[in-house]
């Protein structure tokens, strides 16, 4: 599943993960393309679809994911807009949020002329929204992988900005090399209360 949705596409992965037109999937029981409020459940997974803004004026959707009494957002592609107080009032608070902090500032060839502005959250916009959501701990995504300037030109100091800003807002960042697990915030939470017990 990607980050986000391209609503105005309106495409979804089919089985082999490819993108297909939603209407190719008319009467699949098990795709479906969503608008921000769009809500499934599957298995013990209830996902809803929230909204996301981008740099680049596409319609997204950014998802919360509950199961287990846990509640995870991820960000995609978002940048800061004004619905993070609406997402958790509609959902509740978020256990872990997955938020984007490389704020690249990118030149693509179809997106001319180019922004001098991020096209995805900076480190200290991804320590407010996780605030307003009023998320458990942080997750940071989309750092320190792609660098391409001036297609793609990442913060190149997101991490430690983010660890800056979070400890000085009092925000838990759980930092994840890929590949590995997140573990659940009611592990973490039954961690801490044990250490401090």
């Amino acid at each position: 599943m990607a980050d986000h949705a391209g609503l105005a596409q309106r495409q979804v992965a089919g089985d082999a993960g490819e993108a297909q037109p939603a209407q190719a999937l008319d009467g699949a029981d098990r795709h479906r393309a969503v608008d921000d409020g769009g809500a499934g459940a599957r298995g013990p997974f209830a996902v809803t679809a929230v909204p996301a803004v981008d740099g680049f004026g596409d319609p997204q959707v950014s998802w919360v994911v509950a199961a287990d009494g846990e509640r995870i957002l991820h960000g995609g592609d978002t940048l800061f807009h004004g619905a993070w107080w609406s997402i958790a009032t509609r959902v509740g608070p978020i256990d872990t949020a997955f938020l984007p902090i490389n704020a690249a500032v990118c030149s693509f060839p179809h997106r001319q002329p180019p922004s001098p502005f991020p096209a995805t959250l900076d480190p200290a916009h991804a320590v407010a929204a996780a605030q307003l959501l009023r998320a458990g701990r942080v997750v940071p995504i989309h750092y320190g992988a792609i660098d391409g300037p001036p297609v793609y030109a990442p913060r190149r100091d997101a991490l430690p900005e983010l660890l800056r800003t979070a400890a000085e807002h009092g925000v838990p960042v759980a930092v994840v090399a890929p590949g590995d697990s997140v573990p659940a915030a009611c592990a973490v939470r039954a961690a801490r209360a044990a250490a401090a017990g």
